[in-house]
């Protein structure tokens, strides 16, 4: 792997945030083997982290230590084409990434009108990390009045609920993920 600026940025997220991904819901639910997800985890990053950068949907707190996308859900894809897929769509774990994805494309598509410009916020950070978090949320929010659209913050955590109702995102829909143990929670933020 060379050196390159974006290679540098790709390890030192990895590194900072993976560990701190083992015990997150969302993780859990798309490998729930905790012996396996260390490396379920790794390859998911390896295999998302330069498509977020080369779409511009990645917002990264200056330490490192937490990043978040901004994705627009109509761009989803339900595969995984292109360099390091193989290993991510072999992996037996892998459909649930797409599961999520359909179940929470259909939650925004019956609590948001079509026409409305929409991303999915997707956190990735250890709740600890307040103040980074905090700075990510202000970075989004700012984007999305910037080009006008509706954030679309999900989790399968209570933890960070506060903070979003703080910086002015409502609820929009909540229920238990499936038959998880996982309480599933859709916030908006629309300036």
């Amino acid at each position: 792997m060379k050196n390159s600026p974006e290679n540098m940025k790709i390890k030192l997220l990895t590194q900072n945030v993976s560990p701190n991904m083992i015990s997150d819901p969302l993780f859990m639910f798309f490998c729930p083997l905790r012996i396996n997800r260390d490396n379920f985890i790794n390859k998911y990053f390896a295999y998302y982290l330069p498509r977020w950068i080369a779409r511009d949907e990645l917002l990264s707190s200056e330490n490192g230590k937490a990043f978040a996308t901004l994705t627009d859900p109509a761009h989803y894809q339900y595969g995984f084409p292109g360099k390091k897929g193989f290993s991510l769509k072999r992996d037996k774990n892998s459909s649930h990434i797409l599961i999520r994805r359909q179940i929470l494309t259909e939650i925004i598509n019956i609590i948001l009108p079509e026409r409305m410009q929409k991303r999915v916020l997707t956190m990735y950070s250890s709740p600890e990390n307040t103040d980074e978090i905090s700075q990510i949320i202000d970075e989004a929010k700012k984007k999305a009045d910037e080009e006008g659209f509706v954030i679309v913050y999900e989790t399968l955590s209570k933890t960070l609920i506060p903070i979003f109702e703080k910086k002015g995102f409502e609820p929009a829909y909540e229920r238990q993920f499936m038959n998880t143990q996982f309480f599933q929670t859709v916030m908006v933020y629309n300036a």
